[in-house]
């Protein structure tokens, strides 16, 4: 088999590589590839090899500015394709992509704190006796009239020995 010039060579691995961006990467794809520029597929199998080792090579030289400016200009390409087809969903999603990359959607961060205090069963009927007129006073507020509220305390001391709010004796 004649050997193919350099030319012949590059021509052939861009088109390889112009498939593997564009086409889905079949056997037909390579076979027609293959038999475009008089070779098999097995050869177009190498050529995709190589554009894929070049594209490493180039990648590991690239800092992650650079990565991160061509990765930018292939989301812009590919938006720039979708609205060409008109693809709304493809151009939205590939927008927020963009969005994603350029930091416009971080998560916001919120922290929160709390401290829970616990109030013992005396000192909460304390409280709800002393907030008896505040009570009384928003309830008249909020229903537009008078509304009565009943309300009892019993001491602890008749509590114990009542056996609670039954008014039983305590069985102890």
């Amino acid at each position: 088999m004649p050997r193919r010039s350099r030319e012949e060579v590059d021509e052939r691995l861009e088109a390889v590589e112009r498939a593997l961006l564009e086409l889905p990467w079949t056997v037909a794809t390579q076979k027609a590839i293959g038999t475009e520029y008089g070779v098999g597929a097995r050869q177009i199998r190498e050529d995709a090899q190589k554009v894929r080792a070049r594209w490493a090579k180039e990648a590991k030289g690239n800092t992650s500015e650079e990565h991160r400016a061509d990765w930018l200009q292939r989301v812009r390409a590919a938006q720039s394709h979708a609205l060409g087809q008109n693809q709304s969903i493809a151009v939205s999603r590939l927008l927020q992509l963009e969005a994603r990359c350029m930091g416009f959607e971080s998560p916001i961060e919120v922290n929160v704190s709390h401290s829970v205090e616990t109030m013992s069963p005396v000192d909460q009927a304390r409280a709800i006796v002393d907030s008896y007129e505040d009570a009384r006073r928003y309830l008249e507020t909020v229903s537009g009239g008078r509304q009565a509220i009943e309300a009892s305390f019993e001491s602890m001391d008749t509590a114990q020995t009542t056996g609670g709010l039954t008014g039983e004796p305590r069985a102890d």
